[in-house]
This record gives C-alpha cells, sequence and structure tokens, in this order.
C-alpha cells in the first residue's frame, strides 16, 4: 500500500528524497527559494511545485490532486527573546510560518504528520506574539499565552519625547525613514567598532549622507533631544568629508539615530502584523517597550494539534542523525502526529535508532574518503566527474555510507571555493579536529574580533567520527580531513546522505546553502518507514459503549487515554508561574507523587488535579458515576487516599504543598493563579488547598 504525501517548505527536497526511498508518492511541494525550487524540481520533476504556504488554498489543492495521508515539511522557525534586541525585525515571521504548516494540517486533515525544525523549538524562545487573528484560536483550544514585552527603545539613551512618538501612528510616519535610508543607518551603526569598514561605508553612502545634511536640518516638531543627535550627524558628516575626521558625536549621533529608526521600524511591524499591545512602558532601565502576550511555539503546537477527538496523537523529542547512519552529528526536533480515529495514543511513538553503539557511527571518511583523489573544480557548471570503482574493501558486514550513496557513474556538484593566500596558510596550520581558535594570532588579523569567532570557523574535519551539524560549509570555510581545500558541495551532501544522483541547482553559495538547510534523507527515510508502520499496524480505538460495561483490557485502554503530564491545565500554570519569573521542574520522579511542578527555591511543590479522577470534596464534577459503581468507587477513593499520603510525604521532607483544582481554573483562574503565585514566593507554611 502506497501513501501520499505534500511537502511544506520542502527546501532542496531532503525530506521528500526519504519519503520517496520509503515508497511515499510526492503530489506537491512549496518552497519559496528560487534556487531550493530550481533543484526540487530537477530531481522530482513530477512533483507539482508551488511558491509560497503562505494563503495556500489547500481545498483546490485536495480537488487537484486528490487526498493527502501525509503532511510532512520543516517550517522556518527563529528565536527571539522578550526584547528580541538581537534582531532587526521585532516579529519574527519565520514563526508565523509555523501556523501556516498548522494552517494545512487543520484544513487537510491528513492521516499523519511530521514536522522536522531546530532543537531549541522545544525552549521558550521560540514564542508567538498574541494578535488579532488569534483571537478565535485561543477560545476554541484555550491556548496559554502569557503577558510579555517587546522591548522598542534601550533606556541608556532614553530621551523626553520618545514614548510621545511611540503613540502617535502619524509621528511616526512622518519620522520613518525609507527603507533604503534605514539600511544605510544600520550598516554605519554596524561598522562602528571598525575604523577601516566605517570609513569605506561613508564613502560607499556619501551621496545619501550629503542629502541628511540638507534634509534633517528642515524636519518640524522634532523632539529636542532627536532633533540634537540629527544636528550632530550632520555636523559629524559635514567634518568628516571637510578635513576626513570623526568626532566622538559624529558616533554617538548614528548610534542614538540607528536605535531611533529601529524603533519606529518595529511600531510599524507590529502595526501591520496586528500585535495586540496593552500599553506602552517605560522604565528606567529597560526603556520603552510595548507590553503583549506571547505563546511558546511548541505549547501552541500540542495545544491545537492535540485538539479533541479530532485531533492528533503526538509524540515529539530530539533525534540524532548519527543513530540512523547519517554520518552526522546534527540534532532536530521532530514531531509528529497520528489521527485519533486511526490509532491509539499508546501506538504514537517516534522511531526507535537504529545504531545504539557510538562505535558503530558512520564517520567522515566512510561518507567521503572515496572521492579525496576525484578531482575538483572551482566553475559551478562543471559537468559532472566519472566515478572509478569503490576504492576500499571492509571485512566486515558494515557498508560505508559513501558506498551506499553511490547510486550514479558520474558525480554532480563536486566543486569547490578557491582558497586565497591567507585562507591557504590557515588551511596548513591547522590539524584534524582544529578550528580558527588554535591558529597563531598572526594569522587572525582580518577578524574584527578573533576571540568571539564560532568554533565550527575554519574547521578541519576528522576522519575517524560523524562530523558536526553541516551547515553552509562555505561560510564556515570547512576544511577537508587530509586535502588543503575547502570542502565540496558533494562531500557536504555526502554528509548529509543525500544519493550521488542527487544534483543542486544554483550559484556555488546556493548549493552550499540548499546543503546545509537540508533534512538528511537517511533520517528522513527512517521517520517515513516508522508512519508506515503507525498506519498500517496500529490498532484503531474501539467504539466506546454508552454504558461502563467494560471488560478489564477496554477499561485499561480507557485508563491509557487520559493525559498524566503535560496536559493543558499544567501548561497554563507552568506558564502563568514562568511569566512570573518563577523558575521550576516538572514531574519530579524522586519526589512522592511525581508533582507537577517543583519549586526548589521555594521547597514548594503544586499538583494541577482534575475535580473528577481526584475527587474534590464539595465539587460538582466529583461525582461518582451511578453506573458500575463497583469499579468507580474503589478506584477513585484509592486516588483520594493515594494523594493524602504523598502530600505527607511531601511534608515531611520539608515541602510545601499546594493543590490547584480544574474547577478554580475554570471560574477565577487569574485569582487562583495570582493566589497561588503569592503563596509559593511568601513563604507561608503548611498551605494546602
Amino acid at each position: 500500500m502506497s501513501f501520499t504525501a505534500i511537502d511544506l517548505f520542502s527546501g532542496a527536497g531532503g525530506l521528500s528524497k526519504g519519503f520517496e526511498q520509503a515508497g511515499f508518492v510526492i503530489k506537491a511541494a512549496f518552497e519559496k527559494n528560487a534556487n531550493a525550487r530550481k533543484t526540487y524540481s530537477h530531481n522530482f520533476p513530477y512533483v507539482a511545485m508551488y511558491e509560497d504556504v503562505i494563503g495556500a488554498d489547500y481545498k483546490a489543492l485536495k480537488e487537484r490532486h486528490g487526498s493527502i495521508d501525509v503532511v510532512i515539511g520543516g517550517p522556518p522557525c527563529q528565536g527571539f527573546s522578550n526584547a528580541n534586541r538581537q534582531h532587526n525585525q521585532a516579529i519574527s515571521l519565520n514563526n508565523k510560518l509555523v501556523k501556516e504548516y498548522i494552517r494545512a494540517i487543520l484544513d487537510l486533515q491528513p492521516k499523519a504528520f511530521v514536522m522536522e525544525n531546530v532543537g531549541a523549538l522545544k525552549s521558550d524562545v521560540h514564542r508567538f506574539y498574541y494578535e488579532e487573528a488569534d483571537k478565535e484560536m485561543r477560545e476554541k483550544y484555550s491556548i496559554p499565552f502569557r503577558k510579555d514585552q517587546i522591548h522598542l527603545f534601550p533606556g541608556r539613551i532614553m530621551c523626553e519625547g520618545i514614548r510621545e512618538i511611540a503613540e502617535s501612528t502619524d509621528r511616526q510616519d512622518q519620522l520613518r525613514w525609507t527603507d533604503s535610508e534605514f539600511m544605510c543607518i544600520r550598516i554605519l551603526n554596524r561598522q562602528l567598532k571598525n575604523r577601516k569598514k566605517l570609513l569605506k561605508a561613508l564613502q560607499k553612502y556619501k551621496k545619501q549622507l550629503h542629502s541628511w545634511q540638507q534634509e534633517l536640518l528642515d524636519i518640524a516638531e522634532v523632539p529636542t533631544a532627536v532633533q540634537f543627535e540629527y544636528n550632530n550627524l550632520v555636523q559629524g558628516i559635514e567634518t568628516y568629508f571637510a578635513v576626513d575626521a570623526i568626532s566622538e558625536e559624529f558616533l554617538s549621533a548614528i548610534s542614538f539615530i540607528n536605535h531611533f529608526q529601529q524603533m519606529l521600524q518595529w511600531l510599524k511591524e507590529i502595526r501591520d502584523n496586528k500585535i495586540s499591545v496593552s500599553e506602552l512602558i517605560v522604565n528606567s532601565d529597560q526603556g520603552l517597550a510595548a507590553k503583549v502576550e506571547s505563546c511558546a511555539v511548541s505549547d501552541y503546537l500540542s495545544v491545537v494539534l492535540d485538539g479533541d477527538k479530532d485531533g492528533y496523537y503526538l509524540a515529539k523529542d530530539i533525534l540524532r542523525a548519527a543513530e540512523f547512519g547519517v554520518p552526522q552529528k546534527r540534532e532536530r526536533f521532530i514531531l509528529i502526529g497520528i489521527r485519533k480515529d486511526l490509532c491509539r495514543e499508546k501506538d504514537v511513538c517516534l522511531p526507535a535508532r537504529l545504531i545504539t553503539n557510538e562505535s558503530e557511527y558512520q564517520t567522515v571518511f566512510d561518507a567521503i574518503a572515496d572521492l579525496e583523489n576525484v578531482p575538483v573544480s572551482y566553475e559551478k557548471d562543471a559537468a559532472p566527474v566519472s566515478l572509478a570503482p569503490y576504492p576500499f574493501e571492509f571485512d566486515s558486514e558494515r557498508k560505508p555510507v559513501g558506498q551506499k550513496l553511490r547510486d550514479s557513474e558520474w558525480l554532480p556538484n563536486h566543486i569547490s571555493t578557491e582558497t586565497r593566500d591567507v585562507a591557504m596558510e590557515r588551511f596548513k596550520a591547522l590539524q584534524q579536529g582544529q578550528n580558527f581558535h588554535a591558529l597563531d594570532e598572526s594569522l587572525k588579523s582580518t577578524y574584527t574580533n578573533a576571540a568571539r569567532t564560532q568554533n565550527t570557523i575554519y574547521l578541519r574535519l576528522k576522519y575517524n567520527e560523524p562530523s558536526g551539524t553541516v551547515v553552509n560549509v562555505r561560510k564556515s570555510m570547512w576544511i577537508h580531513p587530509v586535502l588543503n581545500r575547502a570542502l565540496s558541495v558533494r562531500e557536504a551532501a555526502r554528509l548529509q546522505s543525500f544519493p550521488d544522483s542527487f544534483e543542486f541547482i544554483g550559484t556555488k553559495d546556493a548549493q552550499y546553502q540548499q546543503v546545509g538547510n537540508a533534512v538528511p534523507p537517511m533520517l528522513a527515510k527512517a521517520i517515513a518507514d516508522h508512519i508506515i508502520k503507525l498506519l498500517t499496524t496500529s490498532k484503531p480505538p474501539e467504539k466506546m459503549e454508552s454504558t461502563d460495561n467494560h471488560t478489564p483490557e477496554q477499561r485499561s485502554y480507557n485508563m491509557s487515554q487520559i493525559h498524566s503530564e503535560d496536559t493543558q491545565l499544567e501548561i497554563m500554570v507552568g506558564h502563568y508561574l514562568h511569566g512570573r519569573n518563577l523558575r521550576y521542574r516538572k514531574h519530579v520522579k524522586r519526589l512522592p507523587g511525581k508533582p507537577d511542578l517543583v519549586f526548589e527555591k521555594y521547597k514548594a511543590a503544586v499538583f494541577i488535579n482534575g475535580c473528577f479522577w481526584h475527587m474534590h470534596e464539595g465539587c460538582k464534577y466529583a461525582r461518582i458515576p451511578s453506573s458500575n459503581t463497583s469499579y468507580w468507587r474503589p478506584k477513585l477513593l484509592r486516588n483520594v487516599k493515594r494523594d493524602k499520603v504523598n502530600q505527607q510525604k511531601l511534608q515531611d521532607m520539608g515541602y510545601r504543598v499546594f493543590v490547584v483544582w480544574e474547577c478554580e481554573l475554570k471560574n477565577d483562574k487569574d485569582v487562583r493563579l495570582e493566589d497561588l503565585y503569592k503563596r509559593i514566593t511568601c513563604l507561608v507554611p503548611d498551605v494546602s488547598r
């Protein structure tokens, strides 16, 4: 039996290749990058190619291609901290693309889906800001948004008049520069610590700078502090081009105006994206900030896709590519979902690793050693190279991955970048496993801040172990283990487990980037094989009877359907307290009863209990069923007894125990959570509710 699939955010086609190898029929793919689209269409000419998922009509797609069994894809996801101060954008478009992936699943209702992403997606760093369009979804799924801030202007340079501008859309539009003007001030600001690069940028933007001399002096109704910096900028431009001198006032003006224009750009983004802002606040330390609400992407995914009875059973975790035969230590977050009407929750899991012993990992040698004597080209359009027979023989049954990937007599994309003299000196100085930091100081002089250089820069690979995570190895300047040259596109593709017949299209940099962005096909195939197994062997849930006349086996299954960990209530409580800067551990196994939340700093343990299952005294939701009472009464009373025993044990260990009931979160959520926060932090002894 063959299954159909569509690939969202397909890139060059790593996921599609693995699923195709497993027997899937790929019906359609979506990819915005032009070079990646060309590569995909070249290798999958029979797959319908679409440019952008935003606004995609999935109803029309089903009419055109038939029903879709599985949705696969890796939506880009860029993390941001509450200030988003490290980024040029206030709103991460990449994070919003995850919502497009969710929309595809909700519209298509496939039997299963697979989402691939960076490992950090599990963290709170990746978040959505609450926007007007989220209202319906928030109410339907009880999505746990928390209070957050978008920092707009630094406190160290905060001045009078900034807040007033931020509160006036008209003033923002009047004062906000064009994209080209903003880019100019951004570039100048980036070069402030590098005099040589700053001088070069000043000459490059000479025309723009002279135009500012006229424009900035004529602006009316600008706050005094802002006008002061505008005047410093104008005077600095005049002085530089007159006597070739750069004053500290000029440098300070560049920095201030960059922050000011950045704020105006961010405010426009917030407005354009309809982000709900409750108010603008000014803090002496943090400056100007917009009060908003946000939700962790991982929680959003879990709450919406798990949904109700029509949702999906989910399994998610980090998979290590090396454990599936890929010669690379790449770790990726994988989320799979199987529709609830097709399986049982206990059957849904991620694929088991194929290699359990690190000594059996495929290595860089296994992947590319056979290409050591194959001439590399430096032309992007170089013709494929003819391959000689595989040069190595192995006594063991373990087949090197490089031999497995030889599915063609011809080797495309065996191209590399030409090496300049300075880079070549660095290549010659580095041994296997060494990087930029191992170089003599005399070979680091071209870097502004050599100490901050990443460990992946100028890395010479080690033959005897898997590589690190493959990125754009051209930009990182990865070095061949034994040859003094950069790694070729094909060698990087081998490390990603692409077969030799898979050809990459585009500029040299585009080819390197496509390889670095891809999902390793061998990992993708392992996931695809697992999805097929789940869809063909998992038993659907049995139809529930209207009475309680169940067999022990049926009753056991019913109990397995109840979520014991990471329930929506737990997520709600956890996020509220996390938003109040309380840090906790979840489900601590060493403690009696495995409390849902443990606050070691305050020696506090919190249980978040369903009223029915834990028999909340006096609660309307805590009624023993009238049918099959002989089963339900002793079971529920055992739960109550066990709760009391565990709470007493915790108190004996010095913990203060708090119980939050389901009904409290339904009726007075905000009041109850605020009370819980105060009780945890004020160290009230021996409190239990």
